[in-house]
């Protein structure tokens, strides 16, 4: 009697594994100011990649066996070997370009322009938010701001000039470093100059329109639809409502994330269904439509977790395979880490692996 098949652990799972390692000890390495040259763990990291590519060449047959078997372990080495130098060399970078922000923070004084990239947080006795902040000819750097005006709305996407004070991190504010967080910043006298004219301007614009729409209707609901559709959970920030959620254990259904997306993409689904349309075509059309969607509810890491699971299942569908959830994940999380390795620090992005 043969036995069960185990179920096979993603192929990309000590990969992933290797690319938040590489960016925590960058980022490590970084915050002690012993970070070094991001030109050495990519040279390394295409020294393995050619090794990798080689056994690939030489020895074909071990990569075209049935469905049921395993990647040579050969292969699964130099892929994590590959992903943790790639993923150091890439945090290095991004930790050092950040360290350089941080030195140039002294200019961030007086009157400044900035942009509101985050729904603003309301706590007990303050609220602030996430803004990018250019100064003098450097890149854009990313501050938190605190609100004096606690009655001053001001939505994600928004372009505003203010008269600033800064603040650099203290030396409690590792977390905020980890972010990618130069500072903070106390802003006043403040002018909004809406949304920017670009595509990201009209998306801000859309999604700041609708949820006014619907926070004008009378009762808890409103502030609930808000942030299930559209993620902007500014109104139920410190709410009873946000409030009944905690105490049920049950937050994770007003944050937007996998399962939302799930019930956008089922109702697509059943609508392309009934149109004649190949199979590869309704795949391409609720991928576009669920990054659309993502974009709209802010970009949020979950969100982002879901729909990049979503292209993996697409594409396995354009080259004739069957999909398979767990190396989804595990490819989506390696992606998001790669492309910012800040995300190794957020808890939106760990808590929506983890589950």
């Amino acid at each position: 009697m043969n036995k069960p098949i185990r179920p096979m652990l993603p192929n990309l799972l000590l990969p992933m594994a290797a690319a938040w390692l590489g960016i925590v000890l960058a980022s490590e390495l970084a915050y002690h100011n012993k970070g070094i040259s991001p030109l050495i763990p990519f040279l390394i990291a295409a020294v393995v990649f050619f090794i990798g590519i080689r056994d690939v060449v030489t020895n074909r047959s071990r990569y075209y066996l049935s469905e049921v078997s395993q990647t040579p372990p050969i292969a699964v080495v130099l892929l994590t070997l590959f992903v943790l130098f790639l993923a150091f060399a890439l945090g290095s970078l991004f930790y050092g370009n950040f360290n350089n922000q941080i030195e140039g923070t002294s200019e961030l004084r007086g009157e400044l322009e900035l942009v509101v990239i985050e729904d603003t947080q309301s706590y007990e006795r303050s609220r602030s938010s996430e803004a990018l902040v250019r100064y003098l000819d450097g890149p854009e750097a990313r501050v938190r701001i605190y609100w004096n005006d606690t009655e001053l709305v001001i939505p994600k996407g928004s372009h505003i000039k203010a008269r600033v004070s800064f603040s650099p991190l203290r030396a409690d504010q590792r977390w905020l470093f980890d972010k990618g967080i130069v500072g903070t910043l106390s802003i006043s006298e403040v002018e909004n100059l809406g949304f920017s004219s670009d595509l990201w301007g009209a998306i801000d614009s859309f999604r700041y329109e609708n949820s006014l729409r619907i926070q004008r209707e009378e009762g808890d609901g409103a502030a609930l639809l808000a942030g299930v559709l559209l993620g902007n959970r500014e109104t139920l920030n410190d709410s009873v409502v946000e409030q009944d959620f905690l105490t049920c254990g049950l937050t994770h259904l007003i944050a937007v994330s996998g399962s939302h997306l799930v019930v956008v993409a089922a109702l697509l689904a059943w609508f392309l269904k009934r149109l004649p349309l190949n199979r590869k075509l309704e795949v391409g059309i609720l991928i576009f439509v669920l990054a659309l969607y993502v974009m709209l509810t802010g970009l949020q890491a979950p969100a982002i977790r879901s729909a990049i699971m979503a292209g993996v299942a697409a594409f396995s569908v354009f080259v004739g395979r069957r999909g398979h959830a767990p190396s989804g994940l595990t490819a989506a999380a390696l992606l998001m880490l790669l492309f910012y390795p800040a995300n190794a620090y957020s808890i939106g992005f760990r808590l929506s692996v983890r589950q």
